[in-house]
């Protein structure tokens, strides 16, 4: 996985900030590997979102998302969440073609699997790892102009090939490429990974992302 910034595992596909120490939330998983601490360069700028950007204040990010509009908490996002992103590396790839313009960009991202995610005795529920690939999916289009447009498209389509069940308080690398554009219309590439197995592939997807500015 050298292009996603680990060392001696098998390659697949495919705004700078400060990074906060570990703070105990709800539901967070406990069992941290090691690699979730190697913040390399090759994985991007780490996006910063205010509506599920807590900083280490709940109460800042529920607000913020009142006043804009949205009801609840972001399924993904929260610290709530049964599977939750932690966090997003972007890293854009201008080829300098108007018609295939940042083909190859990808989206980095950090995935906590809780014991709220359970349906099969320990091990997590299917549905849970295509919200993840619905949410990173989406996130990677809103890539596709050369830089993070959130909300200007929608996640249309998501295939996943499930290839190992996922135990609870999982840690896992998801990431996601842009393969193709037509207009508006943004092919994706996804992978979720398990780091500290060599050469595993949990789980392989591919969608389509459309709409709005992209």
């Amino acid at each position: 996985l050298n292009q996603l910034g680990l060392k001696n595992k098998k390659q697949t596909m495919g705004p700078s900030v400060k990074v906060d120490d570990e703070q105990d939330e709800p539901n967070e998983v406990n069992n941290v590997p090691h690699w979730k601490t190697q913040r390399h360069e090759s994985w991007g700028e780490r996006l910063i979102v205010p509506e599920w950007e807590e900083e280490g204040n709940h109460k800042t990010t529920t607000d913020y998302r009142r006043s804009n509009g949205w009801s609840g908490t972001d399924l993904i996002h929260s610290q709530n969440s049964p599977v939750r992103v932690t966090e997003y590396y972007a890293k854009y790839m201008n080829n300098d073609n108007s018609n295939n313009s940042y083909i190859g960009t990808t989206l980095t991202g950090i995935v906590e699997f809780s014991s709220l995610a359970e349906s099969h005795r320990g091990y997590c529920h299917g549905g849970s790892v295509c919200s993840v690939f619905d949410d990173v999916i989406g996130w990677c289009g809103f890539l596709a102009t050369g830089r993070c447009i959130p909300w200007s498209g929608f996640t249309a389509q998501i295939n996943t090939a499930l290839k190992k069940p996922i135990k609870v308080n999982s840690v896992l690398l998801v990431q996601a490429r842009i393969v193709r554009r037509e207009r508006r219309k943004v092919s994706i590439e996804a992978v979720l990974i398990d780091p500290s197995e060599e050469g595993c592939d949990v789980v392989d997807g591919e969608g389509g992302h459309g709409g709005g500015a992209v």
